[in-house]
């Protein structure tokens, strides 16, 4: 063991696009007397201030950094007390490797999916197959289990068999000194949109895809056209939201200290996604004292309080009506709205301040039999 409480080494490199929230939440919440190890992307620049990190940089080639991965993992043999990861091929060689030469080494797989999106990937193409056995090994293996839901521990739990003993439920936090309505800046959010009026703004801000359900959102624009719907995120659904003109889209990702402005600057959150595992728009919205309308499902329910800090929608037909009907009674009601505001605040504030430290330190003891 170190002269450090703990030397704990992060797999998987660090970047600012898909980042592992989940990874850099951990580094957040443990108090100091810990160390850390992480790989970096050249285009990752986020700061841990005074946390004791050794930052590695690796290429940004996608062959590159899987060779510097498995090397780099392969020095931290001797050194960590733990391995920390989120699975995958390179994950799994690495672990193969640990087992052989230091079979003492104690491994923690942070989930950040959920079953329900994953799961399908054992009858998927060749990558996704192995995808999914290098998950199965790994989560077999794995002397902890964190998730970030009791959706998400439920069914993995259930799809890949495991022992639900070692299956934590640790929610991820937002940091409520970036995210926070003070950050309110109205007339950038209007010049980086395009937006020429005062009408009352509706934010998604996530990727576009299918799962997510983002094709609902024009729909839910066309019927209220009195608001404007600023949509940010990666179009992998392609959609076309020229012709509504009362949908401002932007696929461009500003500096990480301007997302706070767009949340702050918006009135009412939306997020009509089924399967979500645990959304970090939503607390980040929830830390911007945003109302939120979502669908009812996934990890979702266990962020959003029906009628206390936002609405949450039967999946079903005739969904859209109510999503319209609820962003209206929201925006309508001055007093409604200020209500909601505070709880989703006061929401955030008590996620960020639930002693996740002391949970992760438990953990971290359990597993090392301290």
């Amino acid at each position: 063991m170190s002269t450090k409480l703990l030397d704990i080494f992060f797999l998987n490199p660090f970047r600012e696009a898909a980042l592992p929230i989940g990874n850099r939440n951990i580094i957040r919440s443990l108090p100091s007397g810990f160390s850390f190890s992480i790989m970096k992307l050249p285009s990752y620049t986020a700061d841990f201030n005074t946390k004791e990190i050794e930052i590695i940089s690796v290429s940004s080639h996608a062959f590159l950094r899987s060779l510097q991965s498995i090397f780099f993992s392969f020095k931290k043999f001797f050194s960590s007390d733990v391995f920390i990861g989120n699975g995958g091929p390179r994950e799994f060689l690495t672990m193969i490797l640990a087992k052989i030469f230091r079979p003492s080494l104690k491994y923690i797989f942070c989930v950040h999916t959920c079953w329900e999106r994953f799961g399908h990937n054992r009858k998927g193409p060749l990558f996704k197959r192995m995808q999914f056995w290098s998950y199965w090994y790994l989560l077999k293996r794995a002397d902890a289990i964190i998730t970030v839901s009791e959706f998400s521990k439920k069914g993995f739990a259930q799809g890949f068999h495991l022992d639900e003993s070692k299956v934590h439920v640790i929610r991820d936090r937002t940091d409520i000194h970036l995210f926070q309505p003070s950050k309110k800046d109205l007339s950038w959010v209007k010049k980086f949109y395009g937006i020429k009026n005062n009408n009352k703004n509706v934010l998604y801000l996530s990727k576009i895809t299918q799962t997510k359900r983002a094709y609902l959102i024009p729909k839910i624009a066309e019927l209220l056209p009195e608001y404007n719907f600023i949509v940010h995120g990666k179009n992998e659904l392609h959609l076309d939201f020229s012709k509504h003109t009362n949908i401002y889209f932007s696929d461009v990702r500003p500096p990480r200290e301007c997302i706070p402005k767009i949340f702050a600057s918006s009135d009412v959150f939306i997020f009509p996604s089924e399967v979500e595992p645990l959304a970090a728009s939503v607390n980040e919205a929830m830390a911007c004292g945003l109302p939120i309308v979502a669908s009812k499902g996934g990890g979702t329910v266990e962020q959003v309080r029906q009628s206390v800090n936002g609405y949450l929608i039967d999946i079903k037909e005739g969904e859209i009506h109510e999503f319209v009907k609820k962003i209206k009674k929201i925006l309508s009601d001055q007093k409604l709205h200020a209500a909601f505001s505070k709880k989703s605040r006061e929401y955030a504030i008590e996620l960020a301040n639930s002693k996740q430290g002391e949970r992760y330190i438990k953990l971290f003891r359990d597993v090392l039999n301290l």
